[in-house]
């Protein structure tokens, strides 16, 4: 069984609810000029939320493709055989 790195996993839970909290706060303020302190908290999540979560995916793909070198499986870049 693999062992689980915790501080990824926690960044990762941190990039998607700053990408879920930007999101809901773009449909909520559609069309609306209020400004309200709650506005200047998620301003600073525009943007880097996604970076960070594309940053965490390669990661992700860097952390499974050393695993499988280590366990001498063959790693493909396409779906052909």
């Amino acid at each position: 069984m693999s062992k689980r790195i915790l501080g990824y996993d926690v960044a990762r839970a941190m990039a998607v609810l700053g990408m879920i909290i930007v999101n809901y706060e773009l449909i909520l303020t559609e069309g609306q000029d209020v400004e309200h302190w709650l506005y200047s908290v998620t301003g600073l999540l525009h943007g880097r939320a996604a970076a960070l979560f594309v940053v965490l995916a390669g990661v992700g793909m860097s952390l499974m493709t050393a695993r499988a070198l280590r366990d001498g499986e063959r790693v493909h870049l396409s779906r052909d055989p």
